[in-house]
């Protein structure tokens, strides 16, 4: 498990534009171009679908994950950062489907405590 706050920072030009880059520990970094950033790509995902909860009770958090990504938030997953009563989703799991940078559509899981990067 990626220890929370340990991360790679990397500032590069590529032609006349600068950018700022950053990674946690056990992702993969990968350089934006000139080329992808007057595109408008990101390295943040699209969230197809989100679901966050334990033992078959599952909230759907889609809308609040999707917000985490349009700003390039990172969080630690947790009922709070959903907005719900964390004496009712101690223990949760979130389950998350997104389309990645390449075209893939990956599911992927968290538990609680867990850090999700949307930079």
């Amino acid at each position: 498990m990626p220890i929370p706050g340990k991360q790679l920072t990397v500032v590069y030009s590529v032609g006349r534009r600068q950018f700022r880059e950053s990674a946690q520990e056990g992702e993969t970094f990968r350089f934006k171009t000139a080329g992808s950033f007057d595109r408008g790509e990101s390295r943040s995902p699209r969230v197809v679908r989100a679901m966050y909860g334990s033992s078959g009770r599952y909230t759907d958090v889609t809308d609040e994950l999707r917000d985490y990504a349009k700003r390039g938030e990172s969080f630690r997953v947790s009922p709070e950062a959903f907005g719900l009563d964390p004496e009712r989703t101690r223990g949760g799991r979130l389950r998350m489907t997104v389309i990645n940078r390449d075209g893939e559509r990956v599911q992927q899981e968290y538990e609680e405590g867990d850090y999700v990067d949307f930079r």
